[in-house]
């Protein structure tokens, strides 16, 4: 009897794991929905003839609300190289489950179908996905927008914008550039004279009161300087003595301690004094830091070859290496009247000293102009009887002409001592400069790397 309970209460354990196990497995089974989602989560691509990886390194956004006009787009912000055409594209896409139903829509001409995620796509064509949930009951439509550079991105456009913005018979000039204004100093009759013109209007010149400045003003020292968010102009008189302004039109005189020979630019020490100049010390030429213009931190004597007047000079730092901050000087003539015609010399503050390199160019240094451009320097000089412009990517030890895509337009005037500037938008502005014949052009040039353009 025993015996018999044993079975029967067996027998009915039994049956409720088997009634429990049917019971979870429904359960499983009828949990189960398609989903609903019909977003889009992540797209990429690549191309099957891309040596560069030019598409596969490509990113893409996913603008989800469409929150320009509410429509949801996928785009990618970084246009991608000029003439690129990626065809034969195989996509990457992203969605909730790989149930959901795509649909791709081309142009030229326009057609649709249902995407296998597998099949490649002339993304050249390509204008839109769309995205049926997986449940049918859903859809997203995303614009498709492939950015690619519509001009060659490292053209230089050049425009002459003015050819007789100085009406007077000119002697000498020298053009600064404070804030979003063009001031250009030069002397006529012997007298010196102020013209003003802003960027957004440069064929409109207006004369301006120069205050300050005495009459024996060396046009040609005229420059700025920028430290941080605030540029200054400064300028050296014959008998040594530095005068500066903010503005352009008020100058003041700093009543400096030593007599300044040159001013070289903004060392960017770690320090305050960080404005490198050339100083007369005891009988000697030494180089010297300062805040003001007006107080110095002496340092070492200048090479007895270094080119002190007549000079173009930069100040160059590479912002990714601590380290890498320099002065670069090219032309001129030093303190016994030698011309600096072939040396660019490169300087660095270096324990409490300056150390210069000197690098031996082809290049004709006189009446030349170093600015930085692109991340790199530039250099506008003379070949001959026309100006080239050449391009270092490593402060100025080695020197390469840029390529025709960047060279001046062929009816640009050789000249020399013309005033180079660069500004917040990345243009390049050539302001006159002394022709072949020694007269004083007046015309203005512009010109834009094409993938430097601000949107």
């Amino acid at each position: 009897m025993f015996i018999k309970y044993i079975n029967r209460s067996l027998i009915l354990f039994i049956g409720v794991i088997l009634f429990s196990s049917c019971l979870n497995n429904s359960s499983t089974y009828q949990s189960y929905e398609p989903s609903s989602d019909p977003q889009l989560y992540a797209f990429s691509a690549t191309a099957r003839y891309d040596s560069t990886e030019t598409l596969k390194n490509a990113k893409f956004s996913i603008d989800q609300k469409g929150v320009i006009d509410g429509k949801p787009r996928v785009f990618n912000p970084d246009s991608l190289e000029f003439g690129f055409v990626p065809k034969n594209a195989l996509l990457n896409v992203t969605t909730k489950t790989n149930g959901e139903i795509i649909s791709l829509s081309l142009s030229n001409p326009d057609s649709s179908f249902n995407w296998n995620r597998q099949d490649s796509v002339d993304l050249s064509r390509l204008k839109s996905i769309e995205i049926n949930s997986e449940d049918g009951k859903y859809k997203m439509l995303y614009e498709f927008k492939l950015n690619v550079h519509k001009q060659n991105p490292n053209i230089i456009t050049w425009v002459n914008v003015e050819d007789n913005y100085l009406t007077a018979q000119v002697n000498e000039q020298k053009t600064i550039l404070l804030g979003n204004s063009f001031y250009t100093f030069y002397r006529s009759n012997g007298i010196l004279t102020g013209l003003l013109t802003n960027r957004s209007t440069p064929t409109t010149h207006t004369p301006f009161t120069i205050s300050g400045l005495p009459a024996n003003t060396i046009i040609s020292t005229i420059h700025t300087i920028s430290n941080g968010e605030t540029t200054t102009g400064f300028a050296l008189e014959q008998l040594n003595n530095v005068y500066k302004s903010t503005n352009g039109s008020i100058w003041t005189s700093t009543n400096n301690m030593f007599p300044v020979r040159s001013i070289l630019g903004n060392m960017h020490s770690a320090g305050t004094d960080s404005i490198l100049v050339i100083v007369e010390n005891v009988g000697k030429l030494t180089f010297a830091k300062s805040k003001d213009l007006n107080s110095f931190h002496l340092l070492n004597d200048v090479p007895v070859d270094f080119p002190i007047s007549g000079f173009t000079s930069v100040s160059f730092e590479n912002p990714l290496i601590f380290s890498a901050k320099f002065i670069i000087v090219a032309g001129g003539s030093t303190a016994s009247g030698s011309l600096n015609h072939n040396s660019i010399w490169i300087l660095k503050e270096s324990d409490n000293k300056i150390t210069t390199l000197k690098n031996i160019v082809a290049e004709e240094l006189q009446g030349s102009n170093l600015f930085p451009y692109d991340s790199k320097l530039y250099l506008f000089a003379q070949d001959g009887a026309k100006n080239i412009i050449y391009s270092s990517e490593n402060y100025g030890v080695n020197w390469t002409k840029v390529n025709t895509s960047q060279a001046l337009p062929t009816d640009f005037t050789y000249r020399k001592n013309a005033s180079v500037l660069k500004d917040t938008d990345n243009f390049i502005w050539i302001f006159g400069g002394s022709a072949i014949n020694n007269t004083q052009l007046s015309d203005i040039w512009r010109g834009r790397l094409n993938r430097l353009v601000v949107n």
